[in-house]
C-alpha cells in the first residue's frame, strides 16, 4: 500500500478525518444572540452544571438556564445605620416620593452584558424587592444562557400584579428602557410600563452633586446609609464575570454578582427614608440647601423653601443668599433683604448692587444712594438709562 493510502487509512481509523461541523458566520451569530431565546452554547461546554451554579448563589433552577434566588430580610434588621422598618414611614419630604406607599412599590436593578444599553445589551440578572409580611423580600433571577431571558421576564411578571410604583437608581435612564426593549424582542409584555417611577439618583444628585466627588450608589451608601461593601464585585465587572461562565464555564464570580445585586436592592429600600431626612433638614445632612429649597419652590412649597434658607443663612453662598433676599422681599421684609444685599454688594456682587439701586430708588426714594449703586454696575444700556433718570430726579 502506498504511503499516501496508508496515511488516509490511519486517519479514518483514528477519526481524524471526520468532517467539521458547519459554523455560523460571526454576523449571524451576533444577530441570533440579540433575540431572547437565541444564542449559542459555549464552544468548550459548560464546566459548571447549572444546578451547581444555583447552589453556589443560594438559588434554585426553575427552568432551562434560569435560576431564581429569594432572600428575606426582617424589617427589624438594619442596613448600615438605617432600620429597614423606616421604609414604611411617610416619605413626603422627598418630592419624588410624595404619596408613595413603599408596600405598593417594587425596588429593582439589573446586571447586563454592557453598560451602554441598546438593543444588543441583554439582562442576565434581574433583582426585585418588595415589602411582604413584615419583611423585605429580595427576588433575583440569573440566566445561564441567552435563551432563558424570556422565561426570566415572564416569571418576574408574576410579582407585578399589585404594585403601582417602581424604585430604582438610574433606572429611568438605563434599566427600565432596557427591560422594555428586551420585552419587545422577547415578544412578552412589559410589566414595568405605566408604573410610577421613583429614580433615587436624581435627588442624590440634587443634594450632593456639588458636594461629593461622584453620586454613585456605592458613594451614596457610604455617606448616607453608613454601609460599606466588603470584597464587593463592582457592577462594571459583572458583564465579564458572566461571560466567563457563558464561554468558559467559569462560575467562580457569579456568587459575587448575586451579592452585589442583592445589596443594590436593599440599599434602594434604605435610601427612601434616608433621602427624606436629607430633604427635611439638608443643612444637618451636609446637602445643598439651595438646590433643595428650589425644588420646594418648584412644587409650590414656598414656606418650606423660606424656612430651609433661613436656617442655613450663615452657610449659604452668594446664590443662596440672593434667593433668600428675594423671598424676604416677597414678604415685604425689606430690612432683612437690604441687609443681605448690602453684605453681598460689599463683596462685589453686581446683582446685589442692582437690587440696592432699585431699593433706594423705589422704596426709600433716596436718589443719591440709588445713584451710587447704579453707577457701580457694569456698563449697559439699562445702567445708563437708570443713571440719567436718577440724575434728573436729583436736579428737580
Amino acid at each position: 500500500m502506498a504511503l499516501k493510502d496508508r496515511l488516509k487509512t490511519l486517519k479514518r481509523e483514528t477519526g481524524q478525518d471526520a468532517p467539521e461541523a458547519p459554523t455560523a458566520s460571526p454576523f449571524a451569530d451576533r444577530v441570533s444572540r440579540l433575540r431572547p431565546g437565541g444564542g449559542t452554547p459555549s464552544k468548550t461546554g459548560l464546566a459548571t452544571p447549572v444546578e451547581v451554579v444555583a447552589e453556589s448563589v443560594g438559588g434554585e433552577v426553575i427552568g432551562e438556564g434560569l435560576i431564581r434566588i429569594e432572600r428575606r430580610l426582617l424589617l427589624s434588621d438594619a442596613h448600615g445605620d438605617i432600620p429597614l422598618e423606616r421604609v414604611l414611614e411617610d416619605h413626603r419630604a422627598l418630592p419624588e416620593a410624595d404619596g408613595l406607599d413603599a408596600r405598593d412599590a417594587v425596588f429593582f436593578d439589573t446586571e447586563t452584558t454592557g453598560l451602554s444599553g441598546g438593543t444588543g445589551t441583554a439582562v442576565f440578572m434581574l433583582g426585585l424587592g418588595r415589602l411582604l409580611e413584615e419583611a423585605l423580600v429580595v427576588r433575583q433571577y440569573l440566566i445561564t444562557s441567552f435563551a432563558a431571558e424570556r422565561a426570566m421576564l415572564e416569571d418576574a411578571a408574576g410579582w407585578f400584579e399589585s404594585p403601582r410604583a417602581l424604585v430604582s437608581f438610574n433606572g429611568k435612564s438605563f434599566d427600565q428602557p432596557l427591560l422594555a426593549a428586551r420585552a419587545r424582542l422577547a415578544g412578552t409584555s412589559d410589566v414595568f410600563h405605566g408604573l410610577r417611577h421613583v429614580d433615587l439618583l436624581h435627588p442624590v444628585r440634587r443634594a450632593y452633586g456639588k458636594r461629593w466627588p461622584d453620586c454613585r450608589l456605592a458613594t451614596t451608601e457610604k455617606e448616607l446609609l453608613g454601609f460599606s461593601r466588603i470584597d464587593d464585585l463592582p457592577g462594571s465587572e459583572a458583564p465579564a464575570a458572566w461571560f466567563a461562565y457563558l464561554h468558559r464555564g467559569d462560575a467562580s464570580r457569579l456568587p459575587g454578582i448575586a451579592i452585589h445585586n442583592h445589596w443594590d436592592i436593599v440599599s434602594l429600600a434604605a435610601l427612601l427614608p434616608a433621602l427624606a431626612d436629607v430633604h427635611r433638614a439638608p443643612g444637618l445632612q451636609g446637602a445643598d440647601v439651595l438646590a433643595i429649597a428650589r425644588v420646594a419652590l418648584k412644587t409650590g412649597d414656598e414656606p418650606k423653601a423660606y424656612a430651609l434658607l433661613q436656617e442655613a443663612e450663615q452657610e449659604l453662598e452668594e446664590a443662596g443668599l440672593l434667593e433668600l433676599a428675594r423671598l424676604h422681599r416677597g414678604r415685604q421684609d425689606w430690612e432683612r433683604a437690604h441687609a443681605i444685599w448690602e453684605r453681598l454688594a460689599g463683596e462685589g456682587c453686581g446683582e446685589a448692587a442692582e437690587r440696592l439701586a432699585k431699593y433706594y430708588e423705589h422704596q426709600r426714594r433716596d436718589w443719591e444712594k440709588a445713584l451710587v449703586f447704579a453707577r457701580s454696575l457694569p456698563p449697559s444700556v439699562e445702567r445708563e438709562h437708570r443713571c440719567r433718570r436718577l440724575e434728573a430726579k436729583l436736579r428737580e
